[in-house]
């Protein structure tokens, strides 16, 4: 099966119901409170669907602004300006149980990289990582292997330099 990647805006009309990730929070978003939040800009949410345009979404995910505060840092990350690190937050992430563990994810994860290194090298907003916080050990293990770094204190967030992400997409 092919898939499309759509912002919601685009794609308003879509099934929501039979949407199922294995975790009740993140089914109750995509299900009750995703156009809330894309409509008062608090993220901005982007489906995948099948190729051939069925309303189903298979998975999804958002971006929003954040920040990383300087204290979190580890030392070899640390920056010469004292500001918090503006970053990308990765806010939702989630595929249906029917396609979990076929590496599906890194078919959304490639499409949320797109639009991240097109934001960047657009220099349409200014930040220097993306940001995840995870909810589990499950997720966390996820964004490790995907090179995502712990924050110093909170270890449940992690980021990555969005240098590294565009040295190892040019790769």
């Amino acid at each position: 099966m092919g898939w499309r990647f759509c912002a919601l805006k685009s794609f308003p009309n879509f099934q929501r119901d039979g949407f199922d990730c294995g975790d009740e929070e993140i089914n109750n978003y995509l299900k009750n409170l995703v156009e809330t939040a894309d409509e008062a800009g608090f993220s901005r949410t982007f489906l995948m669907i099948s190729e051939s345009g069925e309303a189903k979404v298979y998975g999804f995910y958002t971006l929003s602004a954040s920040i990383i505060p300087v204290k979190e840092l580890p030392d070899e990350y640390r920056q010469i300006l004292p500001f918090p690190v503006p970053a990308l937050l990765i806010g939702q992430f989630a595929i249906d149980q029917v396609l979990q563990g076929q590496g599906i994810s890194r078919k959304l994860l490639a499409d949320a990289y797109r639009r991240i290194c097109l934001l960047f090298e657009q220099e349409i907003i200014g930040f220097q990582a993306l940001r995840v916080d995870t909810r589990n050990d499950v997720a966390k293990e996820f964004w490790l292997k995907q090179g995502f770094v712990p924050f110093k204190k909170n270890k449940r967030s992690l980021f990555l330099p969005v240098k590294t992400l565009i040295r190892e997409l040019e790769i």
